[in-house]
């Protein structure tokens, strides 16, 4: 049984920045793997996004915290990209929890707290070793689009962006 719920606390948020660390620890691996370097990684990516609430505050934005039998499992957030669009970013589930639809909940609980918050537009970015990941964002509606920011030239051939209607 998972409970998804907005981060709120400092404990809840100090939960999110670990999820996230493990998330950044992998996705950094992986794009190694890729030919990518790790600091190069981290610069474009990362640089930000361990401050938190910060883009992720409501009323514009929501950082989600999953957790399981007082464990945290996942997170995910949106954050505000232009009026009526949001960017869903740091979708992470821990491998221990993966199988058993998380991933779906906490997106489809995004897409529904981004709506209320009056978004129309959902958009994000995942790279091709998400296969899992874009399967699913395909399965929920989402469609492949133009990139919505400048990306590094090393990085594109990597790199897919996605968006989803919400009215």
């Amino acid at each position: 049984m998972f409970d998804i719920q907005p981060a709120g606390s400092d404990a809840q948020y100090q939960l999110v920045r670990e999820l996230v660390a493990e998330h950044i620890a992998w996705d950094t691996a992986e794009a190694q793997h890729a030919g990518l370097g790790a600091q190069e990684i981290m610069n474009f990516h990362y640089a930000a996004e361990m401050v938190f609430p910060g883009e992720f505050a409501a009323p514009a934005g929501c950082m989600l915290l999953a957790t399981s039998g007082g464990f945290a499992a996942g997170c995910g957030g949106f954050r505000r990209l232009a009026a009526d669009i949001c960017e869903l970013k740091l979708i992470f589930v821990r491998p221990e929890f993966r199988g058993h639809g998380l991933g779906r909940r906490v997106v489809v609980e995004l897409l529904k707290l981004a709506k209320l918050a009056g978004y129309a537009v959902a958009r994000l970015e995942a790279t091709t070793f998400m296969g899992s990941a874009i399967t699913m964002y395909e399965s929920m509606g989402f469609e492949r689009c133009l990139p919505y920011y400048e990306i590094p030239e090393s990085f594109r051939p990597m790199t897919l962006f996605m968006e989803k209607q919400l009215s």
